[in-house]
């Protein structure tokens, strides 16, 4: 409010008055160009993350199934490019039938079927992120990681098995994981916080059956010595061994 001052005319108090508010227009009109630059650096750097978002699922979804899924060279494990820390993804088996999936005839059973692939790593991921290294671990070590390598076996010893099959079970684990991520009916709670029921049954399990429940690889790089090398084998090979695949007949 203004204050009444002595001698002050009435045409003085008017003229006080109307400078007040003239004020308060320009800090409001201040205010809201403040908020207006604001909400446009904000928009502007979500726009720029969904494209960066965009552009990276593009690269995967085109990339070689090496730098997906990870190769060996000379006995050595080069990790993925996009999932250097993934579990799943130690497994040749689980990579076999992964690139066996992602690689067949059919382009549009092809590309669902890497999309699948990479739902899945990207939930594994996400999980990890979410809730540290230790926690998911015996989830994905011992119970999909054995699931999983059991899909490649039946592709070798069944003809009734397809890689459309394995598609669709995979689709599946995909949902199966995502409820377990995003449903708060599928958490209890883990200390902290409320914590998949999945990811704390299978460390129960786990630590019952004597097995580890946390990973003991070293990640200060991307390379993993699968076993020891002779001094005649330790010079690399030129080429990196492509991802091998399961022929169906």
């Amino acid at each position: 409010s203004i204050v009444t001052a002595a001698g002050w005319s009435s045409q003085d108090h008017v003229e006080a008055a109307m400078m007040w508010i003239i004020s308060q227009r320009e800090e409001a009109e201040e205010a809201r160009k403040e908020d207006e630059a604001r909400f446009s650096s904000e928009r502007a750097d979500a726009e720029m993350m969904q494209r960066r978002k965009e552009e990276r699922e593009s690269e995967m979804m085109s990339s070689d199934l090496q730098d997906l899924l990870g190769s060996i060279e000379a006995e050595i494990m080069i990790s993925s490019k996009y999932f250097p820390h993934s579990v799943i993804l130690q497994s040749r088996p689980i990579r076999q039938i992964f690139a066996t999936i992602s690689s067949v005839n059919d382009n549009a059973k092809a590309t669902r079927a890497r999309r699948e692939v990479l739902r899945y790593l990207k939930l594994e991921k996400k999980a990890t992120d979410w809730y540290g290294r230790v926690l998911p671990y015996s989830f994905f070590q011992h119970s999909s990681k054995p699931r999983f390598a059991s899909w490649a076996e039946k592709l070798l010893q069944s003809s009734h098995s397809s890689s459309e099959q394995i598609s669709q079970q995979l689709m599946k684990e995909c949902d199966d994981l995502e409820r377990a991520l995003y449903n708060l009916s599928e958490q209890e709670e883990g200390g902290v916080a409320n914590v998949p029921k999945v990811f704390l049954q299978a460390q129960r399990d786990a630590a019952l059956k004597g097995l580890p429940t946390k990973e003991t690889r070293e990640f200060d790089d991307e390379i993993e010595i699968l076993e020891p090398l002779s001094s005649s084998e330790t010079k690399p090979s030129p080429k990196r061994k492509q991802v091998e695949v399961i022929e169906i007949s």
